[in-house]
């Protein structure tokens, strides 16, 4: 970055812990194993369901700190990538936890 103010910093690290929240959360679905509880899952992603409201007001802070400058471009792939695990991951966990809720009401 061209610039390095420390309320720059401050958003890149916060940035970087709502992203480390979403790694945690696809490693755990990933990981999760036929016995597991889908309950397990479903209460780790209400917790995070905020994730990408939070992602985005960070993002757009950081974008306007470096608007105008060469490291817009890279700070933007940022965000596509952010959303494109975000989405893949509840898209992928939606018809495991419809299941799962189907699965309740039997």
């Amino acid at each position: 970055m061209e610039r390095t103010g420390s309320s720059d910093f401050q958003q890149l690290g916060e940035r970087g812990r709502v992203k480390t929240a979403l790694t945690r959360l696809k490693t755990f679905y990933d990981t999760l194993e036929e016995p597991e509880p889908i309950d397990s899952f479903r209460e780790r992603l209400d917790h995070n369901c905020a994730l990408l409201e939070r992602f985005e007001a960070i993002q757009d802070c950081i974008i306007a700190i470096v608007a105008g400058t060469a490291d817009v471009e890279a700070h933007e792939w940022y965000r596509d990538e952010f959303e494109h695990t975000y989405y893949r991951l509840i898209g992928n966990s939606a018809p495991n936890t419809e299941l799962a809720s189907f699965n309740d009401f039997e």
